[in-house]
């Protein structure tokens, strides 16, 4: 969870951000006459926006249904882990990162199959 977190307020500070470079620059574009208006945000880094920590959060959730295969996890840490990661990448979802969202989707669409397949502790809630 504590990945989860550090990356929620990473791209809590990115999102802000970027929103007050774009106002900004349409405010210098509009002070100077141009319509011209710099998207920058789709440059962004990994290491700025939470990705990373995401990515980190998964790799454990990867370690616990690797472990749960074997019987040496509880069989609720794997619900907890989907559900934590569910909503970290909901967390980092916005208009600059709309894949965010759709990671999720396909998150909660794992867990259903895999409920569906037998694992009833994978079950979203």
């Amino acid at each position: 969870d504590s990945w989860v977190i550090a990356a929620s307020v990473k791209a809590e500070k990115w999102y802000s951000e970027q929103r007050s470079q774009i106002h900004n620059t349409r405010r210098k574009s509009h002070r100077d006459g141009n319509n011209v208006t710099i998207h920058n945000y789709e440059n962004r880094q990994e290491n700025e926006d939470g990705t990373a920590e995401m990515r980190n959060a998964e790799a454990i959730m990867e370690y616990i249904r690797d472990l749960e295969e074997f019987g040496h996890v509880d069989p609720g840490a794997a619900l907890i882990a989907y559900n934590t990661i569910l909503s970290g990448w909901a967390r980092l979802a916005n208009e600059f990162r709309p894949d965010n969202a759709k990671k999720s989707e396909a998150l909660l669409y794992e867990m259903i199959e895999l409920s569906e397949s037998g694992k009833e502790n994978c079950a979203p809630e």
